[in-house]
């Protein structure tokens, strides 16, 4: 959900979907930067960006909703309003170990899970 910006951690969704490869990963939203490192990962669709209002379908059908960010000075104080989104709607989340992740786990008793990415995936 949102743009499929530099700040997602290609690298990171690739590693995954190979590991998980009967899992699909579904990024929805208008695609502004390249994205080529995904084109080895049949399960990986990138549907491009939705009206808004068609956004709760998809969120609702997603298992997990992720905010795989890579971590820079950039993300280091970046709050994903795709968060709000998931939760929103009742879906869990798995999110890289963002400062921004990590306050508002503080305040809502850990809603979100942070996942530990050692030695990449």
């Amino acid at each position: 959900m949102g743009g499929i910006h530099k700040w997602i951690d290609f690298e990171l969704l690739s590693g995954l979907a190979k590991r998980l490869p009967q899992t699909s990963f579904v990024l929805v939203g208008p695609i502004q930067t390249d994205t080529s490192a995904l084109t080895d990962c049949p399960n990986i669709h990138l549907l491009g960006a939705r009206r808004h209002d068609e956004l709760p379908r998809y969120i609702g059908a997603f298992d997990v909703g992720i905010v795989p960010y890579v971590l820079s000075d950039y993300t280091a104080n970046v709050y994903p309003p795709k968060l709000n989104e998931y939760l929103a709607m009742g879906i869990p989340v798995v999110a890289t170990d963002l400062l921004e992740i990590r306050r508002f786990n503080k305040n809502h008793d850990g809603a979100v899970t942070v996942a530990m990415v050692c030695g990449r995936v």
